[in-house]
């Protein structure tokens, strides 16, 4: 071969194969074109979560907290008269006990009950009295209830309690204010603020917390002529109380321990009564007062 023929052929062989290379390249970058940074973080792993951290994730609700239940603090008998209100006061509650004071009333008459009991249960307390020479024994249960109310439960010798004549415990127990049944309030009796101050002041502080004390402690009866009327039941004291307007005629039958009284500011009744009153004096002496009022 010439050399000539012979150069041409090895030129043209080299040719070819950078040819052949070049187009491998191409072919493979347009097979697997290189992935941008940006790209490459948005794809998740094959079988993983996504890594994708555009959107934050909102944070999981916090588990709703319940209000612990507890025998501590202060409570009133609720659904009874005023005659038969009660308090209940418990402390130091330890994991197996608790300390307790109750007092109750029953009109004139009163007791008081305070000890240590024993937790049976989370809701459940216990105190017991035990028998003696002169008690059967009794036991004093306390439920607690999810309101915080405690129902009070009694079982046994009344007698063992130490209470005054018809006084209970048994009732339910709650954290505000009392729903009393039976007769009215002395604010109900009077109507108003300034009726109560006319009160006031006509009576004097002594008769006026007398007068309160009998309606809310005494029993009451109806009398179609006066705003209120009641008694004392262990004492028979007795008050009677009419308003007309601003005018006030209260009778006053003993509730002071010095007879009969009759107290008004309307000047027509400065030495007389009501005659709707009067059949309670029968006979008996009676005093007047009379003050004018504001």
């Amino acid at each position: 071969m010439k050399p000539f023929k012979k150069s041409l052929f090895v030129l043209t062989i080299v040719t070819a194969l950078v040819m052949t290379t070049a187009c491998q390249k191409k072919s493979a970058e347009s097979v697997s074109p290189k992935e941008s940074p940006t790209e490459a973080s948005s794809v998740a792993p094959s079988g993983g979560p996504s890594t994708d951290t555009g959107a934050e994730a909102s944070p999981s609700p916090s588990p709703k907290e319940e209000k612990k239940l507890s025998f501590e603090g202060e409570r009133d008998r609720t659904k009874v008269t005023r005659a038969e209100n009660a308090g209940l006061t418990i402390t130091n509650q330890q994991a197996d006990s608790f300390d307790f004071k109750i007092s109750s009333s029953y009109h004139a008459n009163s007791g008081t009950l305070e000890g240590t009991a024993k937790l049976l249960s989370d809701k459940v307390g216990e105190y017991v009295i035990a028998p003696s020479d002169s008690n059967e024994g009794a036991t004093v249960r306390f439920l607690l209830q999810e309101d915080q109310s405690i129902e009070l439960v009694t079982e046994g010798d009344s007698h063992s309690l130490g209470l005054g004549a018809d006084v209970t415990l048994a009732g339910t127990y709650v954290t505000g204010d009392p729903v009393f049944i039976g007769g009215p309030s002395k604010e109900e009796v009077l109507g108003s603020k300034e009726q109560e101050a006319r009160m006031l002041s006509l009576l004097g502080e002594s008769v006026y917390n007398e007068m309160g004390f009998v309606i809310d402690m005494g029993k009451t009866y109806v009398d179609g002529q006066q705003n209120f009327c009641g008694y004392m039941s262990d004492t028979g004291a007795e008050i009677m109380l009419r308003t007309q307007g601003e005018f006030i005629y209260f009778l006053d039958l003993g509730i002071t321990g010095n007879g009969y009284t009759f107290y008004t500011n309307d000047p027509a009744y400065r030495q007389a009564i009501p005659e709707s009153m009067s059949m309670e004096l029968q006979d008996q002496p009676i005093e007047y007062v009379f003050k004018e009022t504001l």
